[in-house]
């Protein structure tokens, strides 16, 4: 990566096998990646076959200030920085938000690498109108 960014990578729900192509990569390039779980996320990328990122920490509710200011620090020293959850988006009910905001207000650009959701898939398997719905 060329120079240091935010990425907010979504993962599978379910089914490992639903990751994106995108964030498969996006996985194998960045320097650093914080994710709910090291364990979990490990299997994502021993499932997938991904060159794991130089430094893997936990990132999670229990220490997402302290985590956060470790994000911080390295996008400062110009590293590309991923976060993920277990499964879905962080900062979707899990941690990421506070992250997010505060390398936004440090001036660092955040991407978000699109995947998993639950809403849309319970939404057209149950039949229900969707034209609109309220998460």
């Amino acid at each position: 990566m060329a120079q240091a960014r935010l990425y907010v990578i979504a993962t599978p729900i379910g089914n490992l096998e639903d990751l994106t192509l995108r964030a498969m990569r996006i996985l194998g390039e960045i320097d650093a990646l914080g994710c709910e779980d090291t364990r979990r996320t490990r299997i994502l990328f021993e499932k997938h076959g991904i060159r794991s990122p130089r430094t893997i920490f936990s990132y999670r509710e229990a220490n997402e200030t302290a985590a956060g200011a470790r994000i911080i620090g390295m996008l400062n020293e110009g590293l590309s920085v991923g976060i993920c959850s277990d499964a879905g988006y962080p900062g979707v009910s899990d941690a990421g938000y506070r992250a997010i905001i505060t390398a936004i207000e440090a001036g660092f650009e955040v991407e978000t690498i699109p995947g998993a959701s639950a809403v849309e898939p319970a939404l057209l398997s149950s039949g229900l109108p969707t034209s609109s719905f309220t998460f």
